[in-house]
């Protein structure tokens, strides 16, 4: 009977030991949004093989929309590839850099080509339109139905534990 008992508390011990560790273990990377400039996860997008996703919102001055495609280019890294909007005045380019190009097609600027590199970046989500946008494959989520509008975040592609899975809301959840 001890041995049984033994056996139990041994078997118990290691499943309990097994949980945590996996629990702190880095999975696949997501599209993840931070408090502020904290650690605290408040969402994550799972990114399941796609290398690239866009993040699209409504210029606080043109109010018309900008897309911004991104490609993960590093285990914390991300690229800006393309970016897409109505209007060149205030606070958009109106041409491109060296190595990208520029062209206006159906009533838009393109500028394809670009290498803007990122670890992260930070922005305050929309109020009056709020039209914050992460789309990954053929999936598109708005921000604002999970993240407070008006509030300031810190979008990072990072691999997450368990743990941060659990504190942050799953984008990708459709319940």
């Amino acid at each position: 009977m001890k041995k049984t008992k033994r056996f139990v508390y041994i078997l118990i011990f290691a499943f309990g030991f097994t949980y945590i560790a996996g629990m702190s273990i880095p999975t696949s990377p997501s599209v993840v949004f931070y408090r502020e400039n904290t650690s605290d996860v408040l969402a994550y997008f799972p990114l399941q093989g796609n290398q690239t996703f866009t993040h699209t919102y409504t210029h606080s001055i043109h109010l018309s929309d900008v897309k911004e495609t991104y490609e993960v280019i590093g285990e914390n890294e991300f690229a800006l590839r393309e970016l897409v909007y109505e209007d060149t005045s205030i606070g958009m380019p109106s041409n491109a850099e060296e190595g990208e190009t520029f062209s206006f097609e159906n009533g838009k600027y393109r500028i394809q080509g670009m290498n803007r590199v990122f670890s992260e970046i930070s922005m305050r989500l929309g109020i009056e339109s709020p039209t914050n946008r992460i789309s990954i494959g053929d999936q598109e989520v708005l921000l604002q139905d999970t993240l407070e509008p008006g509030s300031w975040v810190t979008m990072k592609v990072s691999k997450l534990t368990g743990w941060q899975r659990l504190k942050g809301v799953n984008l990708d959840d459709p319940s």
